[in-house]
C-alpha cells in the first residue's frame, strides 16, 4: 500500500506538471495494476492455495511473482488484468500498458516512458 501512495505522490505532485498526458496514463495504470492481484488474492483464498501460494512466493524471495502466478492461473496478473480491462472496454492505451508490463522490452516504443516510471 506504501507503494501504491508513492506511485500517486510522484504522479499527481510531480509528473502532472512535468508532463500531463503521461501522469494521465500513468495514474490509473499505477491504481489499478494491483486489481488483478487482489483478485488472484480472493481467487487463493476461496480456493485454500493462499498459504501455500504465500509459501512459494516467500521461498522465491518474492521475486518472479509472475511465474508462480502462472503455475496457479495459467496467466500472470497483469495479462488477467488486462483481459479484464478489455472486457469492461478500457481505453486501449491503458490495456496496452497493462499487457506490456510483463515483458517491456516487446512493447511498443511510445509504452516504453510508461513502463519505466511503473516499474
Amino acid at each position: 500500500m506504501r507503494k501504491c501512495t508513492l506511485e500517486s505522490h510522484f504522479i499527481t505532485n510531480w509528473l502532472n506538471n512535468e508532463d500531463k498526458a503521461l501522469s494521465q496514463i500513468l495514474m490509473p495504470c499505477a491504481m489499478l495494476l494491483r486489481l488483478g492481484i487482489i483478485v488472484f488474492s480472493a481467487s487463493l483464498k476461496t480456493l485454500g492455495k493462499a498459504q501455500e501460494f504465500l509459501n512459494k512466493i516467500k521461498a522465491n524471495d518474492f521475486k518472479n511473482i509472475a511465474l508462480i502466478e502462472m503455475e496457479y492461473f495459467k496467466v500472470d496478473s497483469f495479462l488477467f488484468l488486462s483481459y479484464l480491462f478489455r472486457h469492461w472496454e478500457f481505453d486501449e492505451q491503458i490495456i496496452m500498458t497493462i499487457e506490456s508490463c510483463t515483458k517491456p522490452y516487446r512493447a511498443v516504443p511510445e509504452l516504453k516512458k510508461v513502463l519505466m516510471l511503473l516499474r
